[in-house]
């Protein structure tokens, strides 16, 4: 049997860094986002995180878990396949090192050739497929590139237009 016990506090003392900036938050009570438990393996692949470019690199970033207390070897395939589910190259077998604690060194890189850019008029996504022997773990991403200059934001070299501010605090 386990417990779980959970204490939510919204005393301004306990607030740490936030209680100096009392005036922006609101410090409401209870647990306001959604929460999960989940159960791995102790060396287990969590998350992936991708981010492709214009020229077709494809950088992987890996969360992972180690409970042990060495490091271990941890075999997995990546496959990318185009927003019609066609896949782009062929798959590519990683062996990353998880460090006890799940540190990961990365991030992992490949190259899809002629990607389809992701813009604002045609946001086109792949999906990213990380196979291992605890299962599938998949990831959406486009392949662009976003800069600064000028005092414009670009997409692919193209200056985004009448771009407005937004804001999606915790509590909107």
């Amino acid at each position: 049997d386990n417990t779980i016990a959970v204490i939510v506090d919204n005393r301004q003392e306990t607030m740490g860094v936030f209680k100096r900036l009392h005036a922006f938050y609101w410090n409401w009570g209870g647990l306001l986002q959604e929460v999960s438990i989940e159960r791995h393996p102790e060396v287990a692949v969590l998350e992936i995180r991708a981010i492709g470019s214009v020229e077709g690199r494809l950088r992987i970033w890996i969360t992972a878990v180690n409970a042990t207390q060495e490091a271990r070897m941890h075999k997995g395939t990546v496959e990318v396949f185009d927003g019609k589910g066609k896949r782009s190259g062929d798959a590519r077998s990683f062996t990353i090192k998880i460090k006890p604690g799940g540190e990961v060194d990365g991030p992992l890189e490949m190259f899809v050739p002629h990607p389809d850019l992701w813009s604002l008029k045609s946001p086109s996504l792949y999906t990213i497929v990380w196979t291992d022997v605890s299962g599938t773990i998949k990831q959406r991403t486009g392949f662009r590139t976003v800069k600064t200059g000028n005092g414009d934001l670009l997409i692919n070299g193209e200056v985004v237009g009448d771009l407005q501010g937004f804001d999606r605090h915790a509590d909107y």
